[in-house]
């Protein structure tokens, strides 16, 4: 992270805890875990593939107007930093995929209050969405949507997690003949691997212990419900906690 970055990262920091927000330690764990990446890259250049050049202040100017993402992807737009596939923030085309997979044969109930921007791919058609709110928040979680296996994910509370699972995916399985780091990550949290190098039981074990400790206060993550991993229907309260349509 360059002097200007951090600078930027940490009034970003400040600013969270001077709104009078309950601020998270999301973004502190953004930061240790972009550092360990930055490390892992100076000696597997292979990894650079993976690298977010962060656009400046201009990076969010697509975001309409009234809604604020969330501090830790608004930190890797504007100063750079790590994605586990193709980065593709803000992609605003796909904004009603996550309500249209949620409610399939019905509309919304009220207005909702939560506006769902593409972050980018981790493999393919497998998408990653980040809740934009009307009010700021520090860190928010990630949700999943495969356009070829069809399963709906929360999984990932926070961007420092799905990164911290990435790393952990690099560290036991490396990069594969394809030059990627196996995608698949981002199911074996919830889910033991099937079809997958021995290894990746290690990697599912060790997501599986990480993911007891991830957490959020995001109003869109329901611990109770969540981490989850499904092509079936959602139950009503995480529905409706995902629009923000909860009274």
């Amino acid at each position: 992270m360059d002097r200007d970055a951090r600078e930027r990262f940490v009034r970003r920091l400040v600013g969270v805890h001077t709104a009078g927000m309950v601020a998270s330690d999301g973004l502190a764990e953004l930061e240790r875990v972009t550092a360990q990446l930055d490390d892992r890259a100076r000696s597997d250049p292979r990894l650079e593939r993976y690298r977010v050049a962060g656009g400046g202040p201009r990076a969010l100017d697509g975001i309409p107007d009234g809604w604020v993402v969330a501090d830790g992807i608004a930190h890797i737009a504007e100063s750079g930093g790590w994605w586990p596939g193709e980065w593709q923030f803000p992609e605003l085309s796909l904004c009603d995929t996550v309500p249209t997979v949620l409610t399939p044969s019905a509309e919304p109930a009220g207005e909702p209050g939560v506006l769902w921007v593409g972050v980018g791919t981790v493999w393919e058609r497998d998408w990653f969405f980040s809740p934009a709110l009307r009010e700021r928040s520090a860190d928010a979680p990630l949700c999943g949507f495969s356009g070829q296996a069809l399963w709906l994910s929360m999984v990932f509370p926070t961007e420092a997690a799905i990164l911290e699972a990435f790393l952990v995916t690099y560290d036991e399985l490396g990069i594969d003949e394809s030059g990627m780091v196996d995608p698949f990550f981002v199911e074996w949290v919830t889910a033991r691997p099937a079809s997958a190098p021995p290894a990746a039981e290690r990697v599912h074990r060790r997501l599986a212990d990480l993911s007891r400790r991830w957490s959020t206060k995001h109003p869109c993550w329901l611990p109770d419900v969540m981490p989850r991993l499904s092509d079936d229907d959602w139950p009503p309260g995480a529905v409706r906690a995902m629009l923000g349509t909860a009274p």
